[in-house]
């Protein structure tokens, strides 16, 4: 038996193989003989099959793979080893002499041809470093190149580097030649898999047939043919019928594909690669009696030679085509074939031969079997650390080079149709970029690291100083000591009462403080009465000191209710005081009751056990509680576009709408109905209602369900939870304020994430005991979770994959009958029953309030397609620019860093053959939970970010916990052996926690300031109340002022009963402000996503008729991520620019808002005479022009709804020159004026100044902000002469004053002054702005606004270019935009929902475009 498990079988010479070889390289001049036939030999059929000699290369691959693997096998099989230095040697003698003789000889002539070195290097060097592939994919015409046929020598020279490695780690991991084998086989599934996607990302055929990871699949099979020949498991009858038909296929390969069909990269090339595969494999058994026919003479001469035949034709082909165009084609033909030949013959006997035979002289492969390495003597615990280290930083530097080149070639996944809109249909934004990064740093780096680590030992199992460098594979003995909990007395009883008592005192420092009071001393009151009543209570009824303090946490609770029941506003202003009790007496005292019966029935089992529970998971948390809340005295910043989803969720439920039936919200049940209708409940229906519900509530339940989250997977570590409890009470200053988040963000809505806990608790009593009550809970948690925020269900999915993989863990063979199987998986069969029966009684539920099928609808809405509005770049956000502590970034890492510690002690368990601890199962949940969960993060990659930091927290707190837990115990058992005065984790944790409160100045001060002014924390006192009910406390003035001018405005012009609708994604001011519902479900437009539920909306509209929308505000709610409400909701905008007119701008800066009004509603016709009517003529068209600008970028290649084809053709003619006009004009205020253009006194353009002119400033000359101005004119006509050009400033009244031509400075300080270009276009580029662009005249119908969709079309494909639809070429303020997308030959732009479409005044537009576009033919489709 050899070193591979099986009989040595050496592989030799075998002439069919060689014939075989010639075979291939023939298919190759084949293909390459239209190279000589530029046109193509005449019969279709011919030319058919002299293109699929492209498969010649395949054969080659096969054949490679096959011989490399024989040979690499055949050495070690004969003497233990493989020396690579003699590999990598007889490798280089036999392919390096005659491509550098090739490259030097062909370099020279083409030089002398004409050529320049400078222009041949590149493609000389990449062909002689063999990475002349890749150099081919960046450069696509590089294929064309005279060396462009060395392409496949590069993929075969990388696949000889890094094979040899490959396979000797395979050898040594897999002892069973079945493991190997099936690891080869599922290589070149994977390789096709790829192929598929890179080829479905649409990057062309040339970039697919030439990259190494697309067309090693050929490679790995000849590999896998080898390993086959070694292991002779195929039988002869069998591998001689897979002969013949891998040949029929080979045949129908080369007859019927070309490198052009889809088919050949969705599997075609595998196809004929097996079928060569077959081929060889019979070859070399040596019993197939079709390899005759690759037996003969000429053909083993052309394999033999094959090398330097592939080398020198197409060189060759490409030389001669160049010198003879005159010729016949056969002659030409001919030539080329019988030089190549030469040429070949040449390079045989000059060149390649002779430096065959220095193989043997300088490379010898070895053939004795080299004898074991004695042991070495065993290692001290310094050189075992050492060789560790080195090994993981060899394995860590392999795998992250592995994963970098992984990353930069996995295709990008196409976007998908849709019929939605977002920033990455406009600017082609791969969604799922990030997230397949991610994962494969995720899962193949730690993979490739693993293996690299187990298996470089056994790679050079006879080298003495590989040994050395990074040891060998003995296992590191550790013992782990658990902490357990003992009973406690002396010091520690009192630190416990002492808890409690604290606890107790700051809540009588809360509720009997007031302003001004130094609430330590009422503190250190409360506390020792308490201290002095359990000691005295402990003597009295002579109880331990556990017992009774497990009584007194009684206090606490009546404490937090003492605290409810102090909860108040003082208005200074009034002197009025407003209660805002939210904790009720029964409540507590039921709790209270239920907890005193729990301990006297349990507790006299272990009251010291029970007392620590109890100060874990009550007193603790209600200390949180308290601590984190605090009631707003008025609000300051208002969030009218996040807050306006929860306020009008709980305003619409307080009012018995029904959730999903009449209302949808984006951010789940919880955070947009639930939370704000108990706000509302607690502290009023008003805007501070639902902050103090907030601020008071939902952010410190938030608190303290991560607490318990944390707690509940590592509660015997008690000093790690004082750690976490104070992280959590100083989230601004603890850890440098990495947590700060938790302190409550409104575009975060972190509050929603409370159901973590419940998830977290859920599955951890599951796992703990297995019984139909906790399975109904743990059905019930994750089934409240999910209902409660969509986000939780990869969490949910997650625990139910963990009690899946739990049970599968258990398995130990193959086969088990049905019973075992049952009893196997009997926590999974509990775990779907539980879900199961939760998941019926909630659609049982939802469809008794008829909202199971809004329900239902709304996830195919909101969550699973959201990510396609969603998705944008990194690049996006500046603060993701940074890399500092606190940041995106840290958190990304953060989390990712943990999730590889649960995989990786996960995998050290296993191998270690150590059990799993139950919470070790939850934290394999919240890894799964948070893996899926960062898709979400990273496809929206901002402050979203700090949302899978609060998800993550119970995992980073038991990921830390568990290290150092499990590092602290093992290094205290290794060296005390005596019994342990103390933990050593708790030590650590001690100093950790220390460590985590600097800077500690900061933190003391932080403690102190909220002990002083504990009274103040649920008493604050404020200036006044707002003169708006819904508004409550706020002293926002400028908001309110825009707020009440609103008001009026409505109130006198169509009165505050009209029905509104809101286009511009500020709800909270048209429906919960103004006490007006909505008029769909969807509470804002960005809701309304789809075409389904825009078609829903439209539908509303067309039945309520609401008399006013408002279609724009002031801020960047207008446009989204970049694209603006009128494109990502082209349907509504369409309606509305349709049925409406603009009304009225009203309000300031930042709360600006523009009121449509509907069009047949007039002054004395359903207004009052006095009211403003709507606009008009150039005042609606300029005010149309003024919204925003409407970019489509290329998004009609992925929506459903775009047209396919064009329609009605509009006429169009090249500009033949550019007029620009540019100076300034002298205004008054800091407002646009209109500027008229006149060409010998005919008005040829009009526009508005809008740039401030910093050089006038410095010369002292006042003027407006806004008096610049410059204009690209476009002329079609016959303007030659600048100095018939006029320019004229009109103000307001319609007054026209000349402004005069430029002249020496100063002399026009007190008119302004302009300044005329024409270009000319010499290049068919136009001078736009700062750039050169093409322009184009467009003449549209007189019913052009009868049309919803423009569109280019190109028969020729376009390239990726942007174009602009202006009236006046140059204004930006007047443009509508696409984008063209290589090679698609239609691009299209709705312009029906642009207000630009509308505010056109002429029907005579222009077309500009950055690069040349070849034959593009405009329409218009309705």
């Amino acid at each position: 038996m050899g070193v591979l498990g099986n009989v040595a079988r050496r592989l030799t010479h075998n002439g069919a193989l060689d014939g075989l070889r010639g075979v291939a390289v023939l298919l190759v001049l084949m293909r390459h003989s239209f190279e000589l036939v530029p046109g193509g030999f005449g019969p279709q059929w011919l030319d058919d099959f002299l293109g699929g000699g492209y498969f010649g290369v395949d054969i080659f691959f096969v054949l490679s793979g096959f011989l490399i693997t024989s040979l690499l096998l055949d050495e070690r099989e004969s003497s233990g080893a493989v020396r690579m230095r003699s590999f990598y040697g007889r490798r280089a003698l036999r392919l390096m002499p005659a491509l550098v003789v090739m490259l030097g000889v062909v370099s020279i002539v083409l030089v002398l041809d004409g050529e320049t070195w400078s222009s041949l290097w590149p493609t000389v060097r990449s062909s002689l470093f063999y990475y002349q592939n890749w150099h081919s994919v960046w450069d696509e015409t590089h294929l064309a190149a005279e060396f462009g046929h060395l392409w496949s020598l590069s993929i075969e020279e990388q696949f000889y580097i890094v094979w040899p490695v490959v396979l000797l780690a395979m050898v040594a991991l897999w002892k069973r030649q079945s493991m190997r084998v099936a690891a080869l086989a599922l290589g070149v599934l994977w390789v096709v898999w790829y192929r598929i996607q890179v080829w479905n990302s649409g990057v062309g055929w040339a970039y697919v047939f030439v990259r190494t990871d697309t067309r090693i699949d050929a490679l790995l099979i000849g590999c896998l043919v080898a390993f086959l020949f070694q292991w002779q498991v195929v039988r002869a009858r069998a591998l001689h019928i897979a002969a013949w038909g891998g040949l029929a296929v080979v045949l129908a390969t080369v007859a019927r594909t070309n490198p052009l069909q889809a088919y050949v990269y969705k599997g075609g090339l595998t196809l004929g690669a097996i079928g060569v595969g077959c081929m060889v494999l019979a070859i070399a058994e040596g019993t197939w009696r079709g390899a005759r026919l690759f037996d003969v003479k000429p053909l083993r001469a052309v394999g033999k030679v094959s090398y330097g035949l592939y080398l020198w034709h197409f060189p060759v082909f490409v030389l001669l085509l160049r010198h003879s165009a005159s010729w016949n084609s056969g002659v030409r033909v001919v030539v080329g074939v019988v030089l190549s030949g030469v040429v070949t013959a040449l390079s045989w006997y000059v060149v390649e031969r002779p430096a065959l035979k220095l193989k043997d002289k300088w490379f010898a492969r070895s053939t004795v079997q080299q004898a074991e390495l004695p042991a070495l003597p065993a290692a001290s615990f310094i050189d075992t650390l050492r060789q560790r280290t080195v090994r993981m930083l060899i394995a860590v530097g392999v795998g992250a080079g592995v994963t970098t080149v992984f990353t930069n070639i996995w295709p990008e996944k196409p976007l998908p149709m849709t019929n939605r809109m977002g920033y990455a249909l406009v600017f082609n934004f791969p969604l799922d970029r990030y997230w397949q990064v991610y994962l494969l740093w995720v899962f193949l780096f730690p993979a490739v690291v693993l293996a690299v680590y187990i298996v470089l030992p056994k790679l050079f199992p006879h080298s003495v100083r590989m040994r050395e460098l990074v040891g060998a594979n003995e296992h590191i003995a550790v013992r782990v000591v658990e902490d357990e909990v003992e009973p406690v007395a002396g010091a520690m009883h009192f630190w416990r009462v002492a808890l409690v008592a604290g606890v107790f005192g700051y809540e009588c420092a809360v509720a009997a403080g007031r302003q001004n009071d130094n609430g330590w001393w009422i503190l250190f009151a409360g506390a020792t009465a308490y201290i002095g009543l359990i000691y005295g209570a402990a003597k009295l009824w002579k109880r331990t000191l556990s017992a009774v303090n497990l009584f007194g946490t009684a206090f606490v609770l009546f404490g937090a209710w003492w605290v409810s029941s102090t909860t108040e506003m003082l208005v200074a202003s009034t002197g009025e005081r407003r209660d805002f009790s939210w904790l009720p007496l029964p409540v507590v005292v039921v709790v209270v009751v239920a907890l005193l019966i729990s301990d006297v029935v349990w507790g006299k089992r272990n009251f010291v056990r029970r007392e620590r529970q109890r100060l874990t998971f009550v007193v603790v948390p209600v200390f949180l509680f308290i601590w984190t809340s605090s009631l707003p005295n008025s609000i300051g910043y208002i969030d009218i576009f996040h807050h306006g989803e929860s306020l009008n969720g709980g305003w619409l439920l307080k009012s018995g709408w029904v959730p999903w039936r009449d209302f949808f919200f984006n951010i789940g049940f919880y955070g947009a109905a639930v939370v704000p209708r108990v706000s509302f409940g607690f502290f009023g229906t008003s805007y501070w209602g639902f902050s103090a519900g907030i601020e008071m509530l939902f952010i410190p339940l938030l608190v303290v369900a991560i607490y318990i989250a944390c707690a509940s997977l590592a509660s015997r570590y008690w000093m790690a939870l004082v750690g976490l409890t104070l992280i959590l009470m100083f989230p601004f200053t603890a850890m440098g304020g990495f947590t700060k988040v938790l302190a409550g963000d409104s575009m975060l809505f972190v509050y929603r994430f409370a159901s973590i806990a419940l998830i977290t608790v859920g599955v951890l009593l599951f796992v703990r005991k297995t019984t139909w009550v906790r399975a109904l809970f743990f059905g019930a948690a994750l089934t409240t979770a999910v209902i409660a925020g969509s986000e939780m269900v990869v969490f949910a999915t997650a625990a139910c994959v963990t009690i899946f993989l739990r049970d599968a863990a258990q398995l130990r063979r193959w086969r088990y009958s049905l019973r075992e199987l049952v009893e196997l998986f009997r926590s999974t069969l509990y775990a779907a029953g539980g879900v199961v029966a939760s998941i019926g009684v909630a659609s049982a539920v939802m469809l008794y309030f008829d909202a199971l099928k809004g329900y239902v609808n709304w996830w195919r809405i909101f969550p699973f397609q959201w990510y396609i509005e969603t998705g944008v770049p990194f690049n996006r956000w500046p603060n993701l620019a940074e890399f500092a502590w606190g940041t995106e970034w840290i958190v990304l890492f953060a989390v990712s860093i943990a999730i590889l510690s649960v995989v990786w002690f996960v995998v050290w368990r296993i191998r270690s053959d150590r059990t799993l601890r139950n919470e070790d199962w939850v934290a394999i949940a919240l890894a799964i939970g948070n893996l899926l969960f960062m898709q979400k993060t990273l496809n929206r990659p901002d402050s979203h970010f700090l949302q899978s930091l609060i998800v993550s927290m119970p995992l980073l707190f038991y990921v830390v916990t568990r290290v150092v837990g499990t590092i602290s115990d093992s290094v205290q058992a290794a060296f005390h052996h005596t019994r342990r005065r103390a933990s050593l984790h708790t030590v650590v944790f001690g100093v950790l926690t220390a460590a985590l409160l600097f800077p500690f100045m900061t933190t003391a001060d932080v403690l102190n300031n909220q002990v002083h002014n504990a009274g103040a924390q649920v008493q604050p006192v404020t200036a006044q109340k707002s003169q708006f009910a819904r508004m409550g406390y706020s002293q926002e003035g400028e908001f309110l002022e825009n707020y009440r001018q609103l008001r009026l405005f409505l109130k006198k012009n169509i009165g505050l009963s009209a029905n509104i609708y809101d286009f511009g994604n500020v709800t909270t001011v048209y429906n919960f402000l103004l006490n007006k519902k909505p008029l769909s479900r969807y509470s804002y437009v960005l809701q309304a996503s789809t075409d389904v539920a825009q078609k829903e909306v439209i539908d509303s509209l067309s039945y309520q008729q609401p008399e006013v929308v408002s279609y724009g505000w002031d801020n960047p709610l207008n446009a989204w991520d970049e694209v603006s409400n009128s494109v990502r909701h082209w349907a509504i905008s369409e309606y509305l620019l349709r049925n409406y007119s603009p009304w009225k701008r009203i309000g300031g800066k930042n709360f600006g808002n523009l009121l449509f009004l509907r069009n047949d509603l007039k002054p004395g016709e359903g207004l009052p005479l006095d009211a403003v009517p709507a606009q008009s003529g150039s005042e609606k068209a300029a005010t149309l022009r003024s919204m925003n600008t409407c970019n489509w970028g290329v998004s009609s290649n992925y929506l459903t709804f775009a047209p396919t084809k064009p329609g009605v053709t509009i006429k169009s003619e090249p500009v033949k020159g550019m007029l620009t006009v540019f100076g300034w004009a002298k205004t008054a205020d800091d407002e646009a004026v209109t500027i008229d253009v006149n060409y010998n006194k005919a008005l040829v353009f009009s526009g508005l100044s809008s740039s401030e002119r910093d050089d006038l400033a410095i010369r002292g000359v006042t003027t407006g902000k806004k008096s610049g101005f410059r204009f690209d004119i476009p002329v079609t006509g016959s303007i030659t002469d600048t100095t018939l050009v006029t320019v004229e400033q009109v103000n307001a009244a319609g007054v026209r004053t000349a402004v005069p031509f430029v002249a020496a400075p100063g002399v026009n300080d007190a008119t302004g002054e302009y300044g005329v270009q024409l270009d000319a276009s010499p290049d068919g580029k136009l001078q736009v702005g700062a750039t050169r662009k093409y322009v184009e005249r467009v003449t549209l119908p007189e019913n052009y606004l009868g049309y919803n969709w423009i569109v280019a079309q190109s028969d020729f494909g376009f390239s990726n270019d942007s174009f602009s639809l202006y009236d006046a070429a140059g204004d930006a303020n007047r443009s509508i935009n696409f984008s063209t997308l290589r090679p698609k030959n239609l691009a299209a732009a709705r312009v029906s929902s642009c207000p630009t479409w509308y505010g056109w005044e002429s029907n005579v537009v222009y077309l500009q475009h950055d690069k040349e576009q070849v034959n593009v033919q405009l329409s218009l489709v309705k």
